[in-house]
């Protein structure tokens, strides 16, 4: 009974994590649609899941070419990037409570939502994937705050070190206050590495996940 309902909030996991991507798309078309000087490099690579493709032949990036128009879009194409980050972020800590709740029997399991116990939702799903995993869930919550709480810069709070589809990102000393430098194809990585790992049948690999 446990596994059925703990299989059944990952799927709506799912879902939810595909209706935040879907908006994002659909954002970043309405966003190509109506700014005609844009550069013409946005697309999508139907091969961008391939591990062995060459990242620099999936990058998806818009950038406008008209510099009447940047002070209007930059900003938008920043508070796209920043809310879809968020959006994964919160639909991602909201399925991870319940799981916690539903493997530790607490009734009702709906979440509460605090630093503790989105905390120790993230402990405990970290102990059914595997290091590189959890390294990487570090890796994207550090992003998201850094995009939600210091304006998309390396701060000291969220010093990055990690290695992220062969690029590293690293925060050093000089870094702080500028810039942390990703394209949308990173966002949508982002996208792709979430509806993995915390996909029923990768965490089940796990012998320890429902015991």
């Amino acid at each position: 009974m446990k596994s059925q309902v703990i299989h059944q909030q990952l799927n709506l996991l799912a879902s939810h994590l595909d209706s935040v991507n879907e908006i994002f798309r659909l954002k970043l078309i309405w966003l190509f649609v109506i700014s005609p000087q844009c550069d013409r490099t946005f697309f999508f690579d139907p091969n961008f899941t391939d591990p062995n493709y060459n990242p620099p032949k999936r990058v998806i990036e818009i950038r406008t070419t008209n510099t009447a128009l940047r002070p209007l879009y930059d900003p938008f194409l920043t508070e796209i990037r920043r809310s879809y980050l968020n959006d994964l972020y919160l639909v991602t800590s909201r399925q991870l409570i319940i799981v916690r709740n539903i493997l530790d029997n607490k009734i009702p399991p709906e979440p509460e939502f605090n630093n503790n116990t989105y905390d120790g939702a993230i402990c405990l799903l970290n102990r059914y994937v595997s290091k590189q995993d959890a390294a990487f869930l570090k890796f994207f919550r550090q992003i998201r705050n850094s995009v939600v709480h210091y304006d998309g810069n390396h701060n000291a709070r969220n010093k990055l070190d990690f290695v992220y589809r062969g690029r590293s990102f690293e925060t050093s000393t000089n870094d702080i206050g500028s810039q942390i430098q990703f394209s949308i194809s990173d966002l949508i990585g982002f996208y792709e590495e979430l509806r993995r790992i915390f996909d029923f049948s990768n965490l089940s690999q796990n012998p320890a996940f429902l015991r």
